[in-house]
């Protein structure tokens, strides 16, 4: 439900990829530029200077472009801990070595030389470019995972509030170890209101031998009821599920699939407001 995307400097030239950039990127939207801000803004206002634009538009995306170069955190891009090792002069060099660390979710440019979309394809409504606030997915662990993974490869925190949410036996907590060993997230926390038993013993028995990143992870036990809707929360986004985010058992059943949502940035940081003030208050425990 989220999208790392590249989104070539030289589209800076057309306003129309400007107002695109300015209005569908960012963490309500569900979409982030990945980019080196410092080689890219310089790129961006090359193609800029020399485009055709009308003064007054070339001015406007000219200011646009020196306040990123000025503004520490930009609503639009965000880049993955893992892509900042990478570095080169040419946007075009950086796509191509960033494409064999890991795939973009797509790639917006108007470079037939590389696999990338247009504003024509986005304007047409390119399935690439979508992304739907609301999806129903069968609850089998596998399917919940496929959903979350492009969130937490942008991420280096989670959260998962479900009341539900179980420790021991959990096939999706034991997927999501296995699969965060390979990203950037160096902090786990779940809060539930099951006491689990023995939780030390059955985080070591089950889990343990998965977490080989050493990922810092905590189990918070939550009043019942003090929580209504289950939540997936990232440093960067934020998912709602009303049926919560543990597997589902097949019943042929509306009951066997899981709707979720992309929720905005107001309501992520309410919801983690409350989290910490559940513990400032000593309502919530702290149990793992």
């Amino acid at each position: 439900m989220y999208k790392e995307i590249a989104f070539d400097p030289a589209c800076m030239a057309e306003m129309e990829y400007y107002n695109l950039l300015r209005q569908h990127f960012g963490f309500n939207q569900g979409r982030y530029i990945s980019a080196d801000i410092k080689t890219w803004v310089l790129e961006a206002m090359r193609h800029v200077k020399a485009s055709s634009l009308q003064p007054i538009k070339q001015q406007t995306i000219k200011n646009y472009i020196n306040k990123l170069s000025r503004t520490k955190d930009i609503e639009e891009f965000h880049l993955a801990e893992d892509r900042k090792t990478i570095k080169a002069e040419v946007w075009s060099d950086w796509w191509s070595q960033q494409d064999q660390l890991r795939k973009f979710s797509l790639t917006i440019s108007e470079n037939t030389k590389m696999p990338c979309i247009k504003m024509a394809d986005i304007n047409e409504k390119h399935t690439d470019w979508i992304i739907p606030t609301s999806i129903s997915i069968v609850g089998s662990s596998q399917e919940i995972i496929r959903v979350l993974m492009p969130l937490c490869y942008l991420s280096n925190s989670i959260t998962i509030i479900d009341q539900y949410f179980r420790l021991a036996d959990n096939n999706v907590l034991a997927g999501l170890f296995s699969c965060l060993q390979n990203t950037n997230v160096d902090n786990l926390t779940i809060v539930s209101t099951i006491n689990p038993d023995k939780p030390s013993e059955n985080y070591d028995r089950l889990y343990k031998n998965l977490n080989t990143k050493n990922i810092s992870f905590r189990w918070i036990l939550a009043p019942d009821k003090f929580f209504h809707d289950r939540y997936f929360l990232t440093d960067i986004g934020a998912i709602r599920s009303g049926n919560g985010f543990a597997e589902q058992t097949q019943k042929g059943a509306h009951a066997d699939k899981l709707n979720l949502n992309i929720i905005d940035q107001e309501e992520a940081v309410r919801t983690d407001f409350e989290l910490r003030k559940l513990l400032t208050e000593n309502k919530g425990t702290v149990i793992l």
